[in-house]
């Protein structure tokens, strides 16, 4: 009887020592698939994923952006594009995009605030575009990022007055930025298009939908890999808890129809932000896709909250 425990007893170790190899496999793997700068595949594919207007967007970025780099906290070359404004002005604003783009494709935005007399700061996150780094921070290492550009501004112009603006993982990344503690003071006000609520709640939903998978052990371990290699945990990475810091004005913009990103959030956000604060909320729009549903009223808005805090 003794011997036959000791059998099962040494098969269920192996069946837990194949699972925790399996799960281990499986979350690594995602860090790759989900955070991996993946560089290499992006320039092969991307000239056949751009639509027309993205194309344009694209040339006017390059034919009129300045390169510009700084050296991260921790040590990365981080690059950016610089579009002057029209005329003189103290008016900026910093461009953050979204998952896996980079500042290039950020061309119809900085159109936007160009002819609104903005000059534009447009920086590659970690990882993506011209900018260093092997892992994509989801906007938390980027929050930090995102002071260092303020800084670079303010010491070339002490009278700056400066928006952040962002979409998606952009969106997050202003959104953490807001909170900091010495984001700078010309920072005036920021502008989040359809940003999560945090990475870990971001990513349960991503897992779920891309994956099939549950949130337990796989998104667990994940997060430990990326604590180790990438220096923060998914439940840190939290916009939701950033906000409620902020004493920066916010304008929450997010499409109902959005499931990427779950419409839900941006509500909880809005509820969370104990500083001024507008809403806007465009119906019909799914995730991004809110300056195209209703491109006019969204600019209008977005304009009109930015000029109230940077004029």
């Amino acid at each position: 009887m003794g011997k036959y425990i000791r059998k099962i007893m040494v098969a269920l170790l192996y069946v837990a020592t194949f699972g925790i190899s399996v799960a281990i496999f499986v979350s690594n793997y995602l860090c790759k698939f989900m955070l991996g700068s993946r560089k290499h595949l992006r320039k092969a594919k991307e000239k056949d994923l751009l639509t027309r207007k993205q194309e344009q967007n694209r040339l006017f970025m390059s034919a009129n952006g300045i390169d510009a780099y700084i050296t991260s906290w921790d040590g990365l070359e981080l690059h950016a594009l610089e579009i002057p404004a029209k005329e003189e002005s103290h008016k900026y604003v910093i461009i953050c995009h979204g998952y896996k783009s980079n500042a290039l494709n950020m061309g119809g935005d900085a159109i936007r605030f160009r002819e609104a007399g903005y000059h534009i700061l447009a920086p590659d996150a970690r990882g993506l575009g011209e900018s260093e780094g092997n892992y994509i921070g989801m906007g938390w290492p980027e929050r930090r990022d995102v002071v260092d550009w303020a800084r670079r501004i303010i010491q070339e112009d002490g009278q700056a007055r400066i928006l952040l603006f962002g979409l998606s993982m952009g969106a997050a990344t202003v959104m953490m930025a807001a909170g900091e503690e010495d984001l700078p003071n010309q920072v005036k006000a920021v502008v989040e298009d359809c940003g999560y609520t945090s990475v870990w709640e971001e990513f349960q939903v991503q897992i779920r939908k891309m994956c099939h998978l549950p949130a337990f052990p796989f998104l667990y371990i994940a997060s430990a890999i990326m604590k180790r290699r990438a220096g923060y945990d998914f439940k840190e990475a939290s916009a939701l808890a950033q906000v409620a810091r902020s004493k920066v004005p916010i304008l929450f913009i997010h499409g109902s129809e959005d499931l990427f990103v779950p419409y839900e959030m941006h509500g909880r956000l809005f509820e969370a932000a104990r500083c001024e604060k507008e809403r806007f909320v465009v119906g019909g729009a799914a995730h991004g896709e809110a300056s195209i549903i209703d491109e006019d009223r969204y600019w209008e808005r977005v304009i009109s909250f930015a000029d109230k805090y940077t004029s």
